[in-house]
């Protein structure tokens, strides 16, 4: 997969990272939109904010469930396996990471 050029293989890598440009996008707007409303002291417009991360949290964990099944798909074409590899060959991971965060609350 590579964020920089097309995927000729038809394997769903353009659609992550047309996914992940429109995240960035989202997130660029959301970040100058939650600065004005602190600096304007603005709370409806912080609950806007607040409203429109649960989109953002939608599409990066979309973005997730499609990377991980690309590599899953990878893993599969080449024919290895997590039972394959040593312990020590890769770092483990702890807990979820597809767990959802709850969205801080603003007073």
């Amino acid at each position: 997969m590579s964020l920089t050029a097309a995927d000729s293989s038809g394997s769903g890598a353009d659609q992550v990272l047309v996914d992940v440009w429109q995240l960035a996008s989202m997130v660029e707007a959301q970040l100058a939109e939650a600065l004005r409303t602190l600096t304007d002291a603005d709370l409806e417009g912080a609950d806007v904010v607040v409203q429109a991360d649960r989109e953002v949290n939608r599409l990066r964990y979309l973005i997730e469930e499609r990377v991980t099944a690309e590599l899953a798909r990878g893993s599969t074409r080449t024919g290895s396996t997590s039972s394959s590899r040593s312990s020590t060959s890769s770092p483990t991971w702890s807990g979820s990471a597809t767990t959802p965060r709850a969205s801080p609350r603003w007073p």
